[in-house]
């Protein structure tokens, strides 16, 4: 028991990363039980990836011995075999692991890795078999796609076998993630302690015949490569992949010093670097095999290069380089068994490669000639040349087996375990464009100066322009709303296979206010992932946005059948269902509170509703009442029921309520804005005000508020504001018809009918027809009944107002929009522009009159109802929040423009406070001698 449990442990360290111990575990368990099959063999499995050959093959054939019958002991076996170049040997022995265990995904990794031209189509075909298996563990799963797409790559199909690394990839980054601040901040560190005050304290003095050849750099840069030349040398003896290094200079020098590394190397002195060296030499005293001159390959030695000039007076440093797209592919491609977590992101590959050059760059600062660049590609094309340089850097004399370096016997376990087999050849030059239009992220990361996440995403955009999550970020990081929008509007292409990439997108759209994108981008999540209720619900949402209430209701019917215990879709519902069938909309809004009964919100959507239908008011109060039960400080509950209660009630009634409500919602703009209104209602207009620059204080971004201030406080500004004006008319809608015909004795339409009768009592036809501020349909149906029609088109900023009017019908368009927008890009030839009761939310008129010209017809006229100021300024605003305008500005703005009064007379518009309202009645035409 006491071997399997330190086994377990080893394994546990290994998984972990920390091979070395695992190595003491498994020697550990070995020395407990000597007999243990499991840590034999994977003790040999471990030594072979730490680069003792002999005692991988010793344990392994051991670990066989024990235990014949089990496949994984075979396959390992042939993995020694090919580090030897013995590749039809490695075959035998995973054949036969394969014949003990068919379906052991392993066996056929190894054994597809060593497939013939002829076989990749057949050990493709199983692996992709080997896929489907649903037992099949994540990290093995990772392994297989990996071996797949390598099959794939040889077959020649790059984009397949890219997409098939990449999913590998993206398995291995959930148990493996990859940190990049921390790995900058590491590099950073590096420098920072090996600064030139550093390089110029004394290193290592003692002598030594030692003189280790230390070859560094990125993986799959050539290290293997240039490595197995010099191991034909005979003077020299090949060390391979030793964490001897890293172990001394990563583990005891900090615990000799007790400083972390690298904060340890600034307090070294000549002794600790001697003593490196010694450590450094006892643990690699067998791959030395008494050679004074042997190499160490560990690509990773990089990082050490400062450390290793000052330990090793005698060294010799080769740093390789390849292209760097080369390199990084290369790394992709490679399904390394540890460490390298940032090689399964393109991106991170690049800032990874990045950080390495930078290091490099800072290294080669300190200009010691012991450090000698190797170029990869000056290798492969001149290996002659490229060689003499090396051997002369590391002081040996020319040899010409280094050339034929296929032949070396040096086993290699590394990743380029077969290519080193084979001659040189420039097909490992230039790779990379077999996959050129799928490295978009990669040459963002390698080309982006600043390193920032929008600047990479933009140079990746460039090379990749498909590529979702950099588009995503430069929306995220757009400085103007239009850069945003533009990008946005590429996205839902883009986007068709990535829900949660859609999905965010759309969020963002959202976050700028561009409605119409957000909804293709929802529309783009939905088609992709068309079983997810919740991005139906967004999706009935953006449409809602854009007034489109028929397909927000199909959405939300829709999220509804794929849940329908969804409180979220059932109030949606209602919601939208409210503008046209209150009692479908309140059976929604019921359905959601009986699925979720403590949801406050859900009661207060259904109070909302019930308050517009004919369930009445005593139904309302008891939703908001069961609201506030469920959240006593529910402040739209509180809200609704301060409206219910005091809609008909003295306003210092009002005030009082709300104060109560202050006192638990102190700073609940909405509220002292209400109570705002209310004592302007008293005419208590001090603390009227100071309730409302309250609310702005705390809601600044709604300028409805500020409108009202203004109409106390004597400031005119040009216009009120267009939510100011939706906002009124969308609460008034339900209530707006009765109210104006029946409460206010509403005359305007009828009367401007009439002036426009008697300013031409000859036109009877109008063919194209514009009503601005159409709201429910009044004064189109005065039209109607005075004149003959064509083609009527009403525009109102209150979707609400516009909903009651299609109830009522009579009009051939309507749109929602401000009208100055409306008129500006409307196809111009209207016989007749009509505005009742609507100038009276502009104080400045040159904008909408300018608009009005550019709409009309040659001969078109506008009619227009005004309150008349009696001031000596052009227009002022009223305490009511509505503009009052002078005859003389109304006629002097709409001459400047090209329009000419034909008619202007007094008239009762409505009645306020049981008196007239005594307003201006105008029709206008287009100044034909101005025109020409």
């Amino acid at each position: 028991m006491a071997a399997s449990t330190t086994h377990a442990e080893a394994q546990a360290r290994y998984r972990a990363g920390d091979l070395i111990a695992a190595k003491a575990l498994f020697e550990s368990a070995l020395a407990d039980d000597p007999q243990h099959w499991a840590s034999r063999h994977d003790l040999g499995f471990l030594l072979r990836q730490l680069g003792d050959r002999a005692g991988a093959d010793h344990h392994v054939r051991a670990s066989i011995a024990l235990s014949p019958d089990r496949a994984v002991g075979w396959t390992t076996a042939g993995l020694l075999n090919g580090d030897a170049g013995s590749f039809r040997q490695a075959r035998r022995s995973i054949d036969r692991a394969r014949l003990i265990a068919p379906a052991e995904p392993t066996s056929l990794i190894a054994r597809a890795d060593l497939a013939s031209d002829d076989e990749c189509a057949g050990f493709a075909g199983e692996l992709a078999a080997t896929l489907r298996r649903p037992d099949l563990p994540v990290r093995l799963r990772a392994r297989v796609l990996h071996a797949l797409g390598r099959l794939l790559d040889r077959l020649g199909d790059a984009e397949q076998a890219l997409a098939s690394i990449s999913a590998a990839h993206a398995l291995r980054r959930q148990s493996e993630p990859y940190d990049a601040a921390e790995d900058s901040e590491f590099f950073a560190s590096i420098q920072n302690a090996c600064d030139s005050q550093w390089w110029k304290r004394p290193g290592n003095t003692a002598g030594s015949d030692a003189r280790p050849i230390f070859i560094v750099g990125m993986p799959r840069s050539g290290t293997t490569m240039v490595e197995q030349m010099l191991s034909r040398h005979p003077a020299v003896a090949a060390g391979g992949e030793s964490l001897a290094l890293q172990t001394v200079l990563f583990g005891e020098l900090p615990n000799r010093m007790q400083r972390p590394f690298p904060d340890c190397l600034a307090y070294a002195e000549p002794a600790d670097y001697a003593w490196v060296a010694e450590r450094y030499l006892e643990r690699t005293a067998e791959r030395r095999a008494g050679s004074s001159v042997f190499t160490d390959k560990l690509p990773a030695n990089f990082l050490l290069v400062g450390p290793i000039l000052k330990a090793f007076p005698d060294a010799r440093i080769l740093s390789l380089s390849r292209d760097p797209l080369d390199t990084c592919v290369s790394c992709y491609l490679t399904d390394f068994a540890h460490g390298q977590s940032y090689a399964t992101d393109l991106g991170n590959l690049g800032q990874h490669y990045r950080l390495f050059q930078s290091l490099m760059d800072h290294w080669r600062g300190f200009g010691d000639r012991r450090l000698l660049p190797v170029d990869f590609e000056s290798v492969v094309t001149d290996p002659e040349a490229s060689l003499r340089r090396i051997l002369a850097h590391c002081r040996l004399d020319w040899h010409p087996d280094c050339l034929a370096f296929e032949r070396a016997s040096h086993p290699v376990n590394t990743a380029a375990w077969q290519r080193v087999r084979g001659p040189l050849d420039d097909a490992r030059i230039g790779r990379w464009r077999r996959f050129d239009r799928r490295i978009g992220r990669l040459v963002g990361a390698l080309t982006s100066p600043d390193g920032t996440p929008d600047d990479r995403a933009r140079r990746a955009l460039v090379w990749e322009p498909e590529l979702a999550a950099e588009s995503v970020t430069v929306v995220n990081g757009a400085s103007r709303r239009t850069d945003a929008e533009r990008w946005l509007a590429r996205l839902p292409a883009v986007l068709a296979r990535e829900p949660g990439q859609a999905m965010r997108a759309a969020a963002l759209a959202e976050q700028i206010g561009a409605s119409r994108v957000a909804r293709e981008l929802w529309r783009t999540a939905a088609a992709a992932a068309p079983s997810v209720a919740a991005i139906h619900i967004n999706r009935a949402v953006a449409h809602g946005r854009l007034g489109e209430t028929s397909a927000a209701v199909v959405a939300l019917r829709r999220a509804l059948s794929l849940a329908p215990e969804s409180p979220e879709a059932a109030s949606n519902l209602g919601n939208f269902l409210a503008a046209s069938d209150l009692p479908a909309a309140s059976v929604q809004h019921r359905r959601a509170t009986l699925i979720d009964p403590v949801d406050a919100g859900l009661h207060v959507n259904l109070g909302m509703t019930l308050m517009r239908s004919a369930a009445g008011l005593a139904a309302t109060e008891r939703a908001m009442r069961r609201a506030l039960v469920l959240n006593p400080s529910n402040r739209p509950a509180d809200l609704s029921l301060y409206h219910l209660n005091s809609a008909d009630g003295p306003s210092g009634t009002a005030v009082r309520r709300l104060d109560r409500l202050l006192r638990v919602h102190p700073i609940d703009g909405e509220m002292h804005y209400e109570r705002g209104c209310a004592l302007r209602d008293l005419d208590r207009d001090a603390e009227a005000v100071d309730s409302l620059r309250r609310a702005i204080v705390l809601a600044p971004q709604i300028t409805a508020w500020r409108h009202v201030l203004d109409s106390l406080t004597g400031h005119v500004s040009r216009t009120a504001p267009v939510d100011y004006v939706r906002e009124l008319f969308d609460q008034y809608a339900d209530r707006f018809d009765v109210h104006l015909t029946e409460g206010l004795r509403y005359r305007t339409p009828v009367a401007l009918c009439e002036a426009l009768g008697r300013a031409d009592r000859s036109r009877q036809r109008f063919a194209r027809v514009l009503d601005l501020g159409c709201g429910t349909g009044l004064m189109g149906a005065s039209l109607r009944e005075r004149f003959s029609l064509g083609h009527l088109t009403g525009v109102d900023v209150s979707g609400a107002m516009l909903a009651k009017l299609a109830e009522k019908g009579g009009y051939d368009a309507t749109a929602e929009a401000d009208i100055e927008g409306y008129l500006e890009r409307s196809e111009p030839g209207y016989d007749l522009i009509v505005a009742a009761d609507v100038l009276v939310y502009f104080g400045a008129l040159d904008r909408v009159l300018a608009g009005v010209r550019r709409a009309l017809a040659p001969d078109g006229v506008l009619a227009i109802s005004v309150e008349e100021s009696t001031g000596t300024a052009p227009f002022e605003l009223k305490r009511h929040g509505r503009y009052a305008h002078r005859r003389a500005y109304i006629e002097s703005a709409a001459a400047a423009v090209g329009l000419r009064t034909e008619l202007a007379e007094t008239a009762e518009l409505r009645d306020e406070g049981r008196k007239p309202v005594v307003g201006l009645l105008m029709v206008l035409t287009v100044d034909r001698v101005a025109a020409a």
